[in-house]
């Protein structure tokens, strides 16, 4: 075993991510763990918030060489990260989650069995989070119509992968939406205007594919500030598939600017998103953490300098 693996496991299961899908692949990680010899604990999240409770009470068990492993999507990682003490050791990811863009854009395997393997063969990578109003994220939190389109997607209770029932939201919600009037403002600079969506990302996707911001380096020290300004319901719906390429930066009324800090304000009540949960409202101030978080992760090439390839300018 690498030396992050050097004590036990303790398997941070939410038996609901991912619809049931992290149960059920339980089965297979216990069999890995036990087929390598390696003693595990499981604690299971038994509702919202419950998780963030479990890590906190194991600051004991990370001074003796427990490594935490995460067993479900970006919202059960999202409770983790914000239990884990700042002394907390290297992270682990099995994603079975609805969604898993923070596994996904880290390059851990979708495979139980496969993510199990990284465990032992990958290394502890640093990653910056973002603080939102006290709430720390990994991943893309926002607000404009993609908040509303995310808590529009989490009471559907339908058995499809993230991108279809985003998907499915975003054109339900586009019926009755009207745009935002926002007024942002960084260190280096300031935004007002009409917008549609305004998201906060350190990594490149969300809901399950959906690339907002395909060059952002979750290892930076800055993150990137996508602006969609306001369009009619009809130009959204035509560009809205180009985001599951990240063609849509293309578009006129997208902006990308990056920042370490960002005040947000808009002329309504608008709720704040983050990996995939709503948590707060604006207006609220979001800061960089840098190198916050260190996370077990499939080596980087030589060559690379962080999570994806060189951004453009």
């Amino acid at each position: 075993m690498t030396e992050h693996t050097t004590g036990s496991i303790t398997l941070l299961l939410n038996p609901v991510a991912g619809r049931g899908r992290a149960a059920r692949r339980l089965a297979v990680i216990v069999r890995f763990l036990e087929r390598v010899n390696t003693p595990f604990e499981i604690l299971r999240s038994e509702g919202p918030g419950h998780m963030t409770e479990l890590v906190r009470s194991l600051a004991e068990k990370h001074r003796q060489g427990t490594l935490p492993v995460v067993v479900g999507g970006d919202g059960t990682l999202n409770e983790v990260i914000n239990g884990l003490p700042p002394s907390s050791p290297a992270l682990g990811i099995i994603p079975a989650g609805t969604c898993n863009d923070t596994a996904a854009n880290l390059g851990i395997p979708a495979s139980a069995e496969d993510a199990c393997r990284n465990l032992f063969a990958g290394s502890p990578r640093r990653l910056d989070l973002v603080d939102a109003g006290g709430r720390l994220f990994a991943g893309i939190g926002g607000a404009g119509i993609d908040s509303e389109v995310t808590m529009r997607a989490n009471r559907m209770r339908l058995p499809f992968p993230g991108q279809a029932v985003y998907t499915l939201a975003t054109l339900a919600a586009l019926t009755s939406f009207q745009p935002y009037r926002f007024t942002l403002t960084s260190d280096e600079w300031a935004y007002r205007g009409l917008v549609m969506f305004v998201g906060i990302a350190n990594s490149p996707s969300y809901g399950g594919g959906m690339r907002l911001s395909p060059h952002s380096d979750m290892s930076d020290g800055r993150f990137e500030v996508c602006i969609v300004e306001s369009m009619g319901r009809l130009e959204l719906l035509r560009n809205f598939p180009r985001i599951f390429a990240g063609t849509h930066l293309a578009h006129p009324k997208v902006r990308i600017l990056t920042a370490r800090r960002v005040k947000m304000e808009s002329h309504r009540p608008v709720p704040f998103c983050l990996d995939g949960e709503c948590h707060t409202s604006l207006p609220i101030e979001v800061s960089l953490v840098p190198s916050a978080l260190s996370v077990i992760a499939p080596s980087l090439p030589a060559s690379s300098g962080g999570t994806h390839g060189p951004r453009s300018s």
